[in-house]
């Protein structure tokens, strides 16, 4: 069997942004600006502070602060299925695509410039081959090309300075895309009912890997993070997923355990970090998902517990003897969700979201980034979180 189609996308977007600050006035200030500064940000919009001798607004608006943007993006596609047997089936896929995005900074100046324009065509192939080993057992492989853009924003140079974080973005006009080629060898094993176990070996090259990083520069720009592309990263590893009823003939056939384990090790060239080999900016060496659903027959409650945890991993990649790497430290995460249906058309349902609501953690290790401690760690911010609970309502018609 055979399918075609057509893709078609066309993106046009004009943006303005208007920055104004505040600042103490300069002749005779009579006001202790790092007190009020201390107090917080509400006296911003403190009228009397606003006057000769305190404060006054400035207009800081750049030519880069605004935009035109416009992408294009035609792909056609053509797919085929073949069934050579019972047991053996081929799926391939290829697609072709010619994408182009073309970034105007158009400020207040009124000066436009062109500070990204680029056209490129791909032609991305993929194939997936199903072997039925016996009944239940299957044998996978597969192989694909992608590719992930940077949006327009990330391609602009408009920077925005995010409170929460105290740090600023900004775009990369010279940010490209990235390719990444996927190989995976997958084992499934049906053995009944909804029960499922499988495991998966995989092994992406991903071609000019886009990461965020710190903005070299002066020391006033290290809290200022873009986007970049690395040479190229290797990433090899394995998942395992499990789906399992407890019981048969017993009440533990009211209990089932699923969830899913990965562990990866990622490899990035980078001459920007100085020739060095390091993890894959936002990847981590494990991730842990695991969790058990109860459904009573007679009563139609159901309770749900379900268990995260992901490994370190980088934030930002950070400028060698200025600025190490800035990590995110692991945390557990666990849900909890209670539902009751009541004569098959009303249900009830609440969830408790991160119930343990563990800090986030973001350090920098000072030694050997691979085997360093968190007690030779420098901690670079520390994030509250909260609990978060819901009650939803559904009625079936």
């Amino acid at each position: 069997t055979f399918k075609s189609g057509l893709f078609l996308f066309n993106q046009k977007r004009t943006f303005a942004s208007r920055k104004t600050g505040i600042v103490p006035t300069l002749e005779n200030p009579n006001i202790d600006v790092q007190e009020l500064l201390a107090q917080g940000q509400d006296f911003t919009y403190d009228h009397s502070l606003i006057r000769p001798g305190g404060f006054f607004f400035f207009d800081d608006t750049q030519i880069h602060d605004a935009y035109l943007g416009k992408t294009v993006n035609i792909a056609p596609f053509l797919q085929a299925t073949y069934q050579f047997s019972d047991a053996f089936q081929l799926y391939t896929g290829i697609r072709m695509e010619s994408a182009s995005t073309k970034i105007i900074s158009n400020g207040i100046q009124k000066n436009p410039q062109t500070i990204h324009n680029n056209s490129i065509f791909d032609v991305l192939p993929s194939f997936i081959a199903n072997y039925n080993l016996k009944i239940n057992h299957r044998l996978k492989f597969s192989y694909c090309q992608s590719i992930v853009r940077p949006d327009m924003r990330e391609l602009s140079l408009f920077s925005f300075y995010n409170p929460i974080t105290s740090t600023s973005w900004e775009g990369n006009p010279d940010a490209i895309r990235t390719k990444i080629n996927s190989f995976d060898l997958r084992y499934e094993y049906f053995p009944g009912k909804l029960n499922m176990f499988s495991v998966t070996l995989f092994w992406k090259y991903i071609y000019r890997p886009l990461e965020q990083v710190l903005a070299q520069g002066a020391t006033v720009y290290l809290n200022t993070y873009t986007l970049k592309n690395a040479d190229y990263a290797n990433n090899l590893g394995i998942e395992l997923e499990v789906r399992q009823q407890l019981g048969i003939d017993s009440y533990l056939k009211n209990f089932h355990l699923y969830g899913n384990a990965m562990f990866q090790n990622s490899n990035v060239k980078d001459d920007r970090t100085g020739n060095t080999q390091r993890p894959l900016q936002g990847q981590s060496p494990y991730l842990v998902n695991t969790g058990i659903l109860f459904k009573e027959p007679k009563t139609n409650i159901t309770f749900d517990v379900f268990y995260n945890r992901y490994g370190r991993q980088i934030v930002i990649i950070g400028v060698p003897v200025e600025f190490n790497n800035l990590y995110i430290l692991p945390r557990h995460r666990i849900d909890v969700q209670i539902g009751k249906t009541f004569k098959e058309k009303f249900m009830m349902k609440v969830a408790f979201q991160d119930i343990l609501a563990q800090p986030f953690y973001k350090v920098q290790f000072q030694q050997n980034e691979k085997t360093g401690q968190l007690k030779d760690a420098r901690l670079a911010m520390k994030t509250s979180v909260g609990r978060l609970i819901t009650v939803s309502l559904q009625y079936r018609f």
